[in-house]
């Protein structure tokens, strides 16, 4: 129970400081990452039917893969393309400090980096479940 106290607690201070500074519409996008979550604590689980399990699993896989990996990293270049065009126009103001695009591109670059390794170690996983699960199959009508 602290990681889920620990991820509201999270969350909120980041909802309530965005909303303090009013910039709520950049959370939103980064909550897409989130929806991985669900399936994610779902695996922690013993359903009593393997195929739920492995149903599970591989929806934990998806939400991984569309929201970490496609959907988190267009929204991330597309802000980043956004606020390029903005500072480059004449005259644009912006309220971030000039140096906020070099951080902004190079911590994204090693967050995405480190979801393409989480990915690669979900789907190593998810594979020996498999696996794991299909073999469990023959040897239990082997020995029936």
């Amino acid at each position: 129970m602290p990681t889920v106290d620990l991820n509201t607690f999270s969350i909120s201070l980041l909802y309530l400081l965005s909303c303090f500074l009013l910039k709520v519409h950049l959370i939103v996008g980064g909550l897409v990452m989130e929806v991985s979550t669900i399936p994610l604590n779902l695996l922690k689980f013993k359903f009593s039917r393997q195929v739920v399990s492995i149903i599970n699993t591989f929806a934990f896989v998806l939400s991984f893969f569309f929201s970490r990996m496609v959907a988190f990293p267009w929204l991330w270049g597309r802000w980043v393309w956004t606020y390029y065009i903005e500072v480059t126009e004449a005259g644009a103001v912006t309220c971030y400090p000039q140096y906020f695009i070099f951080v902004v591109v190079v911590v994204g670059l090693v967050f995405h980096g480190l979801n393409v390794y989480w990915m690669n170690i979900i789907i190593i996983g998810a594979a020996k479940k498999i696996r794991g699960s299909s073999s469990e199959k023959h040897t239990k009508s082997k020995v029936t």
